[in-house]
């Protein structure tokens, strides 16, 4: 990160997720309405999707991609 200031970088999106706070986030959704996820190159609040996409998601975190 100190070379992307340093470089004259003006914008980062870094992403950090914890898997436990994603299925957190299934279970109670009214808790966790400003969580975004990135989803094929564009942003989404995590609890406005579906069960399917959610756990593609998921899934993702817990291999490590």
């Amino acid at each position: 990160m100190r070379g992307f200031v340093t470089l004259g970088g003006f914008f980062m999106q870094p992403d950090v997720v914890d898997v436990s706070v994603l299925r957190e986030a299934q279970r109670e959704p009214e808790n966790y309405q400003n969580l975004s996820v990135r989803v094929s190159g564009w942003n989404a609040r995590f609890v406005t999707l579906n069960k399917e996409w959610q756990d593609m998601i998921i899934g993702q975190n817990e291999s490590g991609r």
